[in-house]
């Protein structure tokens, strides 16, 4: 697995739900606090690309469900994700949803 080191702009999840289409594969980035999982994604109501932190269990564990579902593919598949509260250590929460 190659590691990035171009910075995308960073998708910050808040509490509402915001509906993505993921156009990548996770894949190793270098952050301030060092490598991290990531995975670049597209916001759907603006088409905007970004790169969504995916390290938290709480997001990894549904996108290695959803990447099971989809027969090992990442690329393409559409869910919505927040964050379960305001504060910073707030669990995610993750939904799928159509085409």
């Amino acid at each position: 697995m190659a590691i990035r080191k171009e910075r995308g702009v960073r998708l910050v999840v808040g509490t509402d739900w915001v509906p993505i289409e993921l156009v990548s594969d996770p894949f190793i980035t270098v952050t301030y606090r060092g490598y991290a999982v990531a995975i670049d994604v597209r916001v759907i109501s603006t088409q905007l690309e970004y790169t969504l932190l995916v390290g938290a269990k709480s997001l990894s564990d549904p996108l290695e469900q959803l990447r099971e579902r989809a027969g090992g593919v990442l690329t393409g598949q559409r869910c919505a994700v927040r964050k379960s509260g305001v504060e910073r250590t707030a669990t995610y929460e993750m939904r799928e949803i159509g085409k």
